[in-house]
């Protein structure tokens, strides 16, 4: 059987804590809880009541004509307009400063960068999609990148020096290489 404790005269006395309950710090943390809530409360409310602008008078109200001031001239701009004219400058600067970025990425060519190599945005791989051969003449046709080459013809520096019936050569900075269906041209 389970030992228990006993009380002043002897009797058992099992589970309880008796007549005083025992709860720590979680008491006082849940107390300093809500008065940390209610203090932030009132501060809010505190705040936010009762502080309104005071109402700026008109020109040529009846206040200005009765103490003989001149009335005020009209502001050229006001403080929201003089607002958004910053903002819309800063947006014009930003968009600017964006366009140059894109500029200078599309110069970069494979240059290292912290360790990685940039996305070469400059050099456009061209495919090989399809060789067709006109019915008439016998003369064939190298179909890259949905446009129609003959022997002789160039894309960015690559010329085109024969078409056969599987490959197309192709001569770029002085190295003739062959090229056959669905490969890129080098």
């Amino acid at each position: 059987m389970m030992a228990s404790r006993r009380d002043e005269a002897g009797r058992p006395r099992f589970g309880g804590r008796g007549k005083r309950a025992k709860g720590g710090m979680t008491q006082y943390v849940i107390i300093a809880a809500v008065l940390v809530a209610l203090a932030g409360g009132t501060v809010l409310l505190v705040s936010t009541s009762g502080k309104k602008a005071p109402a700026k008078p008109k020109s040529g109200t009846a206040d200005t004509e009765a103490t003989g001031e001149k009335p005020r001239k009209a502001k050229k701009s006001s403080a929201r307009e003089r607002s958004l004219a910053r903002r819309s400058l800063r947006s014009e600067e930003r968009e600017r400063k964006r366009r140059e970025r894109r500029a200078r990425r599309s110069d970069r060519t494979g240059r290292s960068r912290k360790g990685r190599t940039s996305k070469r945005s400059a050099v456009i791989a061209h495919r090989v999609e399809a060789i067709l051969q006109d019915g008439t003449s016998g003369e064939r046709v190298a179909l890259v990148d949905n446009r129609r080459l003959k022997a002789g013809d160039e894309v960015d520096g690559r010329r085109i020096v024969s078409v056969g019936p599987s490959s197309v050569t192709v001569e770029y900075k002085g190295n003739t290489s062959s090229v056959r269906v669905g490969q890129q041209l080098y």
